[in-house]
């Protein structure tokens, strides 16, 4: 959600690795400001259940990311 317009990099059921780029953060929407909401589901159908997520520049946690942390954010085309 709130990618730049035409921002997503994937289609639907396309599978992706790790590392792999899936968007373009933006601010589409009623978003304030560039950010990216991302839900991880195992179905497209409503009520979806999702799944925690972690990234590989962020701490450990199995829930998802850790609360009252703030991650960097990498300008587009940096790999750190």
């Amino acid at each position: 959600m709130h990618l730049t317009f035409e921002g997503a990099l994937v289609e639907v059921d396309q599978e992706v690795k790790q590392g792999d780029s899936i968007g373009l953060s933006g601010n589409t929407g009623l978003a304030g400001f560039p950010h990216l909401n991302l839900v991880m589901t195992r179905e497209m159908e409503y009520p979806y259940e999702s799944f925690p997520v972690t990234f590989k520049n962020t701490l450990s946690n199995e829930r998802s990311l850790a609360g009252g942390i703030s991650y960097p954010a990498y300008e587009y085309g940096l790999d750190k």
